[in-house]
């Protein structure tokens, strides 16, 4: 069995704007994983509806207000260019989840993505009526990586390479 995933990760909007993606990209290239596929792109609403798929349902079961939540995500993803990229690991799942941090920055460690890049909480967000801005979308290892994939990436986009890094640890 092996442990090698693919997973979904999305430079937002904001991340793409305050001009981290050189940052976030190093971030993970250097803890050994591989980007698989790459691409720059405005993401449309139809695309983003299927990617957010049915989250008002399972934020409703929380109590939240999923609909609104789920539309000022949506509103957020296409508000501007994002990095959308395939990430393969070992166990990259989890561990670009891991890597991306809380969901609110102000609750991530320092050495996740969102904890040294972000700077906004829950109640500011929903002071201000707009999603949080993490920088990142990191597939969630309880849902399914691979539909997020394919939503985003055709298998002709993908591509398979070697790394040194994957040489000495894979």
């Amino acid at each position: 069995m092996s442990h090698i995933e693919r997973t979904l990760f999305i430079v937002k909007p904001d991340g793409v704007a305050r001009g981290v993606i050189g940052k976030i990209i190093t971030q993970l290239e250097e803890r050994g994983l591989k980007i698989v596929g790459m691409k720059l792109t405005t993401a449309s609403r139809e695309l983003t509806e299927k990617h957010y798929g049915d989250l008002d349902a399972r934020l409703t079961k929380k109590g939240l207000d999923g609909a609104a939540i789920k539309q000022q995500m949506i509103d957020f993803l296409i508000s501007g260019p994002v990095v959308a990229m395939v990430i393969e690991g070992i166990k990259a799942v989890e561990y670009v989840k891991r890597l991306s941090g809380s969901t609110y920055p102000n609750e991530s460690d320092l050495g996740t993505i969102r904890g040294q890049f972000g700077h906004i909480t829950r109640l500011q967000a929903n002071d201000s009526g707009r999603a949080v801005y993490n920088l990142v979308h990191a597939s969630d290892p309880d849902e399914d990586p691979e539909r997020e994939i394919a939503l985003w990436f055709t298998p002709d986009e993908l591509v398979e390479y070697k790394t040194v890094h994957q040489e000495h640890t894979w």
